[in-house]
């Protein structure tokens, strides 16, 4: 039910993808409607390896998060994977917090909760214990 609930936002997305981040993005989007969790994960690290994040908007990011957030919660809350669905919104936060919120509020209200994780572990105390799980990944500390 969930993967349904992408369909349409992925779509959307999708449809306005030119750069080749979003254009990855949006392929993972796909492999996670298509219930393909593993290629949804693969496709979302290879648009963080293919990017610096300085190159992404706070969208890209959302989205990234998203993938990675519903990739851990169907994985019965992978650490790894949520731990990247934080450190993606703090990147996007970072970026344009105001651009986090439409996002966040654009999405289906089922949707909602796993961005508020997200949202909150990036911000609170408890995110310092995901960092072991971060400390590997691609995704460079911004200055």
């Amino acid at each position: 039910m969930r993967f349904a609930l992408l369909t349409p936002a992925a779509l959307l997305l999708a449809a306005c993808a030119g750069t080749p981040a979003a254009e990855r993005i949006g392929a993972a989007e796909m492999s996670l409607e298509a219930g393909d969790l593993d290629a949804a994960r693969r496709g979302a690290e290879h648009a963080i390896a293919a990017h610096d994040t300085a190159h992404l908007t706070a969208g890209e990011l959302c989205r990234l998060a998203l993938v990675y957030a519903t990739v851990g919660d169907d994985n019965s809350g992978n650490e790894a994977d949520v731990a990247m669905a934080a450190r993606c919104i703090r990147r996007a936060l970072a970026k344009d917090s105001a651009a986090v919120d439409s996002f966040i509020h654009a999405m289906p209200v089922e949707q909602r909760p796993l961005m508020t994780l997200a949202v909150q572990l990036c911000r609170t105390a408890s995110a310092d214990g995901l960092r072991q799980y971060e400390e590997n990944d691609s995704i460079p500390t911004q200055q």
